[in-house]
């Protein structure tokens, strides 16, 4: 019998704001492999593309048994030549096992670095206070990468950024001796930025709400990798064999498999034991799994496997789960989507510029502005409005030399900058000694912008020659496939293809008879629902186009075609906001 924890509901309402950053000990564990086989027997080993994973960067990866089973899944980082694998504490063993298993006459080696687990910072402060407490030399791109290596607190640690959380998450690795010591070091960081000592609920509901399902809670060895929604992530279909791809291709050409994790929203809201099967009409729907209270959204939110015939997003399934009775909601994962850090980055740009603009003359605001330019290219290193404004009002504050290192930044990140060369020009004269800079500086602006003036004009020109030759393909096209359907009025692609054709050339009125005509072929045909959504987006009958793409998520749902699946629910979500 499942276990029940009744939740009062009205105790966080749905536009619940998210938490304070926070932080806590995580289960996870660190294994580096290292050897001039590391690269070639990696990419032997594991579904992903290892070969393609650039330094300092990572990809979610997965080891499967000859049957396409999960043996484990984690997430692989590259440093140089040497890679780090992060895994749930409870994977590194039958890692460890597979692996060393394999290794024959190759040049590579394992090292077990687990400790008793890493220390997890998340939320949006969490960049911030780890730049802040960084020993050495500051490099605005360092959070560019995936993998930073470095003292903390002046202690050894690798910081990788880690998929824990629908915020940003950092996973701390120090050897066991230091943990506490790190801790206790960041612990006035902590304070100031309000640090909130996640729990082992805080940080489940955490990882629910982004979709993360965890080893041996929510799968095991006994689940295809194709069950639990990783394979976009994780595997890699071109980039050779590896053990179970035969068995996994085979399986993804069959369609959608018998089950699939998605989300369920559960009214009321209950804690129900994982495990526990979900019941619709006598008949088992899915399997709940890891299930939590979301302060964020103010509902019981679940993981679960659920089966084909019910997997459709919307969907509101009149249920039971043990002594639990009420609604799940089918939902697509995940349930929050990832935190949109260049989004908070252009919020702190617009904020500094009124604070500027608008209370100039006080200390206070002038300090707040360049605070909050200096966290917005910590966010997003690459903005070059937050480089100027913060160069300009650097310079007028008297700090020249500063401002002259974020220009000099700029024209790195952007050797086609006007401002950056156009500002230099003036902050070489202000630092004194600098004329000859300063002009070639100016020299290289105009330069610049005549170069800029004549490529816009020959991207219009090629914008226009690119139109004419797309609509010149379908035209051609157009003519293949109505030949075919003068063969065969029948043919499920030629009616597909030509409504396709229409669509291109803005000729919804023609493109709607033929992809109609498509789905009577062939009711389960996806794309055609999704063209055909397209269609009457395009003739301006939008309740149409939302009643098209319903029909045609449902039919994606119990395909599994979540490319499709996904756009149209993108264009679904869009229309329904427009109403």
């Amino acid at each position: 019998m499942g276990k029940l924890q009744i939740y009062n509901q009205s105790s966080a309402p749905a536009n619940a704001m998210p938490q304070a950053t926070g932080y806590a000990p995580a289960p996870y564990n660190l294994i580096e492999v290292h050897g001039a086989d590391a690269e070639r027997f990696l990419n032997s080993q594991t579904t992903s593309d290892v070969k393609a994973l650039r330094p300092y960067q990572s990809q979610k990866s997965a080891l499967l048994d000859r049957k396409a089973k999960v043996v484990a899944y984690f997430t692989l980082y590259r440093k140089n030549k040497s890679y780090r694998i992060v895994c749930e504490s409870a994977q590194t063993q039958a890692i460890l096992e597979h692996l060393e298993k394999y290794v024959f006459s190759d040049k590579v080696e394992f090292f077990n670095l687990s400790a008793e687990s890493m220390l997890a910072i998340i939320g949006c402060d969490a960049r911030v206070l780890i730049d802040e407490n960084l020993t050495g030399e500051k490099n605005l791109a360092l959070f560019d990468r995936d993998l930073i290596d470095g003292e903390l607190a002046n202690i050894g640690v690798h910081i990788f950024k880690a998929h824990l959380s629908s915020r940003e998450a950092f996973l701390i690795y120090c050897d066991a001796q230091n943990f506490q010591n790190l801790q206790t070091k960041l612990e006035p960081s902590f304070e100031r930025y309000k640090l909130k000592k996640l729990s082992a609920d805080d940080l489940l509901v955490e990882r629910i709400e982004a979709g993360v399902a965890q080893f041996g809670k929510d799968f095991d060895s006994d689940n295809l990798i194709i069950e639990l929604g990783m394979e976009d992530t994780a595997i890699s279909y071109t980039k050779g064999c590896f053990q179970g791809q035969e068995v996994l291709a085979r399986v993804k050409s069959h369609g959608s498999p018998n089950k699939q994790l998605a989300g369920l929203i559960l009214e009321p809201a209950a804690t129900i034991e994982s495990g526990t099967p979900l019941m619709v009409a006598g008949q088992e729907a899915a399997q709940v799994l890891s299930n939590g209270y979301s302060s964020k959204l103010g509902k019981q939110v679940a993981l679960a496997l659920v089966k084909r015939d019910y997997r459709t997003p919307g969907r509101v399934l009149e249920a039971s789960a043990g002594e639990w009775n009420g609604t799940a909601s089918v939902q697509m994962l995940p349930f929050i989507q990832n935190y949109d850090l260049k989004a908070k980055a252009r919020e702190l740009y617009q904020g500094a510029l009124q604070l500027y603009t608008t209370g100039g003359a006080v200390e206070n605001n002038i300090s707040q502005a360049i605070t909050d330019l200096r966290t917005a290219l910590l966010l997003d290193s690459t903005m070059e409005d937050a480089y100027e404004a913060l160069g300009v009002i650097l310079s007028k504050e008297g700090q020249i030399d500063e401002a002259v290192q974020l220009m000099e930044a700029l024209a790195r990140i952007n050797p086609d900058s006007i401002m950056a060369y156009a500002n230099l020009s003036v902050f070489y004269l202000e630092q004194g000694g600098g004329k000859e800079k300063a002009e070639e500086a100016k020299a290289q602006s105009m330069s610049i912008r005549m170069r800029l003036a004549a490529k816009e004009a020959m991207q219009q020109h090629q914008e226009k020659e690119d139109n004419v030759k797309i609509e010149a393909e379908a035209r051609e096209r157009q003519a293949m496939f109505e030949q075919v359907i003068e063969i065969d009025a029948d043919d499920l692609f030629a009616n597909n293809g030509l409504g396709n054709c229409y669509n291109i050339l803005k000729e919804y009125a023609l493109a709607e008879k033929y992809l109609l005509k498509a789905l009577a072929i062939k009711p389960t045909h996806t794309v055609a629902y999704q063209e055909l959504g397209t269609t009457y987006e395009g003739l301006g009958q939008l309740d149409k186009a939302i009643d098209t793409y319903k029909a045609g998520i449902d039919v994606a749902a119990q395909k599994g075609d979540m490319t499709p699946l996904k756009a149209m629910q993108s264009r679904l979500d869009a229309l329904s906001k427009q109403q």
